[in-house]
């Protein structure tokens, strides 16, 4: 049996990183508990009883490499708007803490003809607010679950969410 233990610095260090940085997942316990996961399998197969912010990172860029499957229905589940609306999103945001208004977003696609009308966007905005894979304020959005943005912008990308509709 393996005990972990984190050091009051660390565990502090690793919250913050959760909650405020490009790890963020935003009061979501699948995504906490996948990713918790996947740093106690990882620390396991290397005999550490303690988790470091560079485990944290290595986790993260393993679930962008290998995503859970509720990612992976959630995107097969989304509609052609949503699609694109959340490939725009992963595309034109720089990280985990910006935000883009739905203009800027109707903006940014405009040029690579989406053929999303401005209602269509608005829909699917809503919708992913309402599924809580985007949070909203005011009429700015960005991912609840930052490395689902990572994984999209990866996996999902703009041109080919494009070339698939």
């Amino acid at each position: 049996f393996f005990f972990f233990f984190f050091k009051q610095k660390t565990a502090y260090e690793m919250l913050r990183s959760l909650v405020g940085s490009e790890m963020c997942i935003r009061d979501s316990p699948y995504f906490t508990q996948g990713l918790c996961s996947t740093i106690v399998d990882a620390a396991l197969q290397e005999s550490q009883p303690t988790v470091s912010l560079a485990a944290l990172q290595e986790a993260v860029t393993d679930l962008v490499e290998n995503p859970l499957p509720h990612m992976i229905y959630l995107w097969n589940e989304a509609n052609r708007a949503e699609r694109l609306v959340l490939a725009g999103l992963a595309a034109f945001l720089t990280d985990g803490h910006a935000w883009l208004s739905a203009a800027a977003l109707t903006a940014q696609l405009e040029p690579h003809h989406s053929g999303l009308t401005p209602d269509q966007e608005r829909t699917a905005l809503a919708a992913l607010v309402r599924q809580e894979l985007l949070e909203r304020q005011d009429d700015r959005f960005r991912y609840r679950i930052d490395f689902l943005r990572h994984w999209i912008a990866e996996d999902h990308s703009l041109w080919q969410t494009l070339a698939e509709h």
